[in-house]
């Protein structure tokens, strides 16, 4: 047991559950957000003394304070926090609404932002914080109909950058991971609705996103989550303000 103490959001399924559940067997007491109890209930293993919930809306105020409630209820510090939500949804530009940019604001960037903001005095407590943002290789090289998650994902890398800087002397590293096409059942939805507005099998579907692949396959969530205890583990402490590609190959840019 290493007796730290980290918060996951959006733990219930896909990333950040892989994540969260790695965290557990390197021996964090993990604090696991989704917004529904029912879905962490029953994604993953039941609550314990290394294992707390906090169901709510992490985009909700009193979600954050929930939160900090529970971390100050077990600890006086945080080690560790992962800023994890899902990205917008695939649309053209052209049909982009005021509220589409609004809620991809607010539900992403807007949270990771305040997530990071309301936990600091915790973080600067533990003496070696770890801050890891889920953001997206789209931040990097944007790709068409999906101009809000390249757009939140270049804001979210910046904001990576000036914290990595400002907070150095407070020994917390802030490092972003871009997962590129990985395959839990986000992926398979975006395959599915590809598929309906091409009017194109789902096979041919992702034949074609694969081709684009170096790797030819998808992602794991494992592998995700295995870099993610990596960068929260000592053996990272000289890492930070980075942006870290698992993309099997896809972006070429440098």
């Amino acid at each position: 047991m290493n007796n730290k103490i980290a918060v996951v959001t959006g733990a219930s399924k896909g990333i950040g559950k892989a994540v969260a559940e790695a965290l557990l067997e390197k021996g964090y007491v993990v604090i696991a957000n989704s917004r529904s109890l029912i879905n962490l209930q029953e994604q993953l293993p039941e609550e314990s003394d290394n294992l707390f919930f906090v169901a709510g809306d992490i985009t909700e105020e009193q979600t954050r304070a929930d939160i900090y409630s529970k971390i100050t209820d077990v600890s006086t510090k945080l080690d560790v926090l992962i800023n994890n939500a899902p990205g917008a949804e695939p649309k053209p530009f052209e049909s982009l609404t005021h509220a589409d940019f609004i809620i991809a604001y607010e539900e992403k960037l807007l949270a990771y932002l305040l997530n990071i903001q309301t936990f600091l005095p915790l973080l600067k407590k533990s003496g070696c914080g770890r801050v890891i943002s889920i953001a997206g290789t789209l931040g990097t090289e944007p790709e068409p109909s999906m101009f809000l998650n390249g757009l939140i994902n270049a804001a979210i890398a910046n904001a990576n950058k000036a914290l990595a800087a400002e907070y150095a002397k407070d020994k917390i590293t802030f490092n972003c991971i871009n997962p590129g096409n990985i395959n839990t059942d986000r992926y398979q939805a975006v395959l599915s609705g590809l598929s309906q507005r091409l009017e194109a099998d789902v096979d041919e579907v992702e034949a074609a996103v694969l081709s684009n692949i170096p790797l030819r396959r998808p992602g794991t969530v494992r592998e995700i989550s295995s870099l993610a205890a990596y960068l929260c583990s000592a053996d990272a402490s000289f890492i930070t303000g980075q942006q870290i590609n698992i993309d099997g190959g896809k972006i070429k840019s440098i």
